[in-house]
């Protein structure tokens, strides 16, 4: 341990007001796809006890043993594929599953059907519009996207997941139920768009950071 931070943990936080709350779900957010857009690199492990709100109301991330750097040729094949989605293209969508290693036989998936599971799974960040999340949502689409309830699981159980993705996946995983625990409000679609199709900032906090970064 190098540095002594002072602030408080997450269950001081979910008991804040709604602001409050929405702008540390939008921190949380933007730190996380942000060190994935940037610095190619996929933080797994964005569990509420790796939060500190410090008094300044900055937010300090805690923990990166669980880190993996992301080629940029396949960090470009995630962002081409999310952007297929988000338009609908069920051909191109396909076509980045299989180039991306996440469908062994990609005769054996017919193309509107991934794109409808991937539409499901990644509703809460494939759609824009405010949206506050909470833990019942969570739930839902946890059961409509990735259990052996849903009505994809037959091609889930056919599909691969890329070794690159794999830390991807549990990051936006644990981000959103952390989103959740927080019931957070924000146009998560929106943000999303930033990182995956280099889109303006599209709140005042994104103008922050884009004037820092430049």
């Amino acid at each position: 341990v190098s540095e002594f931070v002072e602030g408080v943990g997450f269950d001081a936080v979910k008991q804040l007001p709604e602001a409050e709350r929405d702008r540390f779900g939008e921190i949380a957010f933007r730190f996380f796809y942000g060190l994935l857009e940037r610095e190619h690199i996929a933080a797994g492990d964005p569990h509420p006890g790796n939060y500190i709100l410090c008094s300044d109301g900055k937010v300090c991330f805690l923990d990166f043993g669980l880190v993996r750097h992301v080629d940029d040729d396949y960090l470009e094949g995630e962002q081409a594929l999310a952007r297929a989605v988000i338009a609908g293209d069920a051909d191109s969508v396909h076509e980045w599953l299989s180039t991306l290693g996440f469908l062994p036989n990609p005769d054996d998936f017919d193309p509107d059907r991934v794109l409808e599971q991937l539409q499901i799974a990644g509703e809460w960040y494939f759609t824009t519009g405010f949206r506050r999340i909470d833990p019942s949502y969570v739930r839902q689409q946890m059961e409509v996207g990735s259990s052996p309830r849903s009505e994809h699981f037959d091609y889930m159980r056919k599909q691969t997941l890329p070794p690159q993705a794999l830390l991807i996946r549990r990051m936006e995983g644990l981000l959103f139920s952390v989103l959740g625990e927080l019931r957070a409000g924000g146009d998560w679609g929106r943000l999303a768009l930033e990182y995956i199709a280099d889109t303006p900032p599209s709140t005042p906090l994104g103008e922050l950071e884009a004037a820092y970064l430049a």
